[in-house]
C-alpha cells in the first residue's frame, strides 16, 4: 500500500525527510511546503515531487495527504500541528521534528487534539530509531557492563534544541528513569534557547550535561563509566566505542574494546524512522516499542522543561 506524504519545511531536516520518504516503497511524496521557492523547487526536481506550496494553508486547502512531516522551526510546530489536527482533511499520521514544541501547555493540546482526531503523532528523536544506538541500549540493559558509575555528556546549540537529545537518549539507554538534580543557565546558547549546565541522576549515578559555545565549535559527545566497562560516544553519535574489563598477565584490570567496536551510528536513523512510520500505519506497535510516541515524548519533555524551570528560565522560554 502506498501512503501519500507532504513535507512542511524544506531546510536541512526537511530535505532529509524528503529523501528518506522518497526511498521507501510504501510512500509517495506528493507535496512540499516552504516559503523559499528556490529551496523547495530544488528538492521537488531532485525527488520528483509533483506539487509545491508556499504555506501549509495552501496545501491544506488544495490536497489531502496521509502523512505530514513537520520540519519547520520549533516555534512553528504547535500552531502548524494545531492547524493540521483541526482541519477538515485529516491525515492518518503526523511526524514532528524534535523538540515537539516549546511549552508544556502546547504538548497537552497536541495530545488532546490527536486523540480527538484519531491521528497518530510521533516525534523524531533520531537516536530512538538508529539501529546502533538501539543495540547499545540493549547491551547496557543486559547488565553486561555492570551498573553505571558516572556519565558526562557534552552538547551545543541550546538546551531545548540539542540538550533534549541527551535527555531522551539517557531515558532510552538506561532502565532507570533519570531525574534532574540541578540546573543553571550557561549564559549562552542559540538565540533565546540558552544552554544549561545540568546534573542528573540515573539510579544513584551522577550524569553531568555540559554545554560548549558553538561559536568555538560544535561538540556532541559522551562517556559512561560502568562497574565492568565503559561507553564513549563521539562525532555526534557516529562513533560508538564499547570497552569491557579484562585482567592482564600481571593481574591488572584494564579496559579492552568489545568485539566489533567501534560501531558506526547515525547512518540510517531517518530511513529507520520512516520504516517505523510505515509499520505504525500498517497497525504495528512500533512507536511505543521505540519510545517515539507522544506518551514517551511527554516524559522526555517533562525533564527538559523541569530543568529550565530549575534554572529560572521559565519566563524567558522562547
Amino acid at each position: 500500500m502506498s501512503w501519500t506524504v507532504g513535507v512542511i519545511g524544506c531546510g536541512r531536516m526537511g530535505g532529509r525527510h524528503i529523501r528518506a520518504f522518497s526511498q521507501h516503497p510504501s510512500f509517495s511524496l506528493v507535496a512540499a511546503v516552504d516559503p523559499e521557492p528556490e529551496r523547495r523547487d530544488r528538492l521537488q526536481r531532485e525527488c520528483k515531487i509533483p506539487r509545491g506550496f508556499l504555506t501549509l494553508e495552501e496545501l491544506l486547502s488544495s490536497a489531502a495527504v496521509d502523512v505530514y512531516a513537520l520540519c519547520t522551526p520549533t516555534d512553528l510546530h504547535f500552531p502548524q500541528a494545531r492547524r493540521i489536527l483541526t482541519g477538515s482533511r485529516m491525515p492518518r499520521f503526523l511526524f514532528i521534528e524534535k523538540p515537539v514544541c516549546l511549552r508544556p501547555t502546547e504538548l497537552s493540546q497536541i495530545q488532546r487534539m490527536a486523540r480527538k482526531a484519531g491521528v497518530t503523532v510521533a516525534v523524531n528523536h533520531t537516536r530512538r530509531f538508529d539501529p546502533p544506538h538501539r543495540r547499545l541500549a540493549e547491551w547496557i540493559r543486559s547488565g553486561r557492563p555492570g551498573g553505571l558509575l558516572q556519565g558526562r555528556c557534552v552538547y551545543y546549540g541550546g538546551w531545548l534544541n540539542n540538550g533534549t537529545h541527551w535527555v531522551d537518549l539517557l531515558r532510552m539507554l538506561f532502565p532507570e528513569e533519570p531525574r534532574i538534580v540541578s540546573a543553571r543557565s550557561a549564559g549562552f546558547g542559540r538565540g533565546p534557547d540558552l544552554n544549561l549546565h545540568a546534573e542528573l541522576r540515573v539510579g544513584e549515578a551522577p550524569v553531568v550535561l555540559e554545554p560548549v559555545e558553538e561559536s568555538h565549535y560544535q561538540l556532541f559527545e559522551g562517556e559512561f563509566r560502568f562497574q565492568r566497562g565503559r561507553v564513549r560516544l563521539s562525532d555526534f553519535g557516529k562513533r560508538i566505542e564499547l570497552e569491557e574489563v579484562q585482567t592482564n598477565a600481571r593481574g591488572e584490570r584494564i579496559l579492552q574494546p568489545v568485539q566489533e567496536s567501534p560501531w558506526s551510528g547515525m547512518i540510517s536513523s531517518l530511513p529507520a524512522a520512516v520504516e517505523a512510520v510505515a509499520s505504525a500505519l500498517a497497525g504495528e506497535d512500533s512507536l511505543r516499542r521505540l519510545g517515539a510516541d507522544l506518551t514517551d515524548t511527554a516524559r522526555t519533555m517533562e525533564l527538559v522543561w523541569s530543568a529550565q524551570a530549575m534554572a529560572g528560565l521559565t519566563e524567558t522560554m522562547p
